[in-house]
């Protein structure tokens, strides 16, 4: 008769997170397009952007979602959302991505 013992570990470390968006780059026209962007990640909250979004636009800060119709032009502008992962509480998580808005 054989016995066989197996054991089982379990790790608190999460798998790696990378905060990101679909692209690095997005061009709008102003009063024309409907903006719908957001986080190809999962497992984020408490988002939060620098600078400040083109008039129109709105972070929403429990999902990372950018939404929202652009009012006027702005020019190509680094945008960073940055959030804090959920299991870790880490706050260092952001992306950057370009974001401009071209005139009517």
């Amino acid at each position: 008769m054989w016995i066989a013992e197996v054991q089982f570990f379990a790790s608190a470390k999460p798998p790696e997170a990378t905060l990101r968006y679909p692209r690095d780059a997005y061009s709008f026209l102003c009063l024309y397009d409907t903006v719908d962007l957001a986080p190809l990640s999962p497992g984020f909250e408490g988002f939060a952007v620098t600078p400040s979004l083109p008039a129109g636009l709105t972070l929403s800060a429990s999902s990372g979602a950018i939404y929202g119709s652009p009012e006027s032009a702005a020019e190509a502008t680094t945008i960073s959302v940055t959030a804090t992962h959920v299991t870790t509480g880490e706050t260092s998580y952001s992306a950057s991505f370009t974001l401009s808005v071209v005139a009517c």
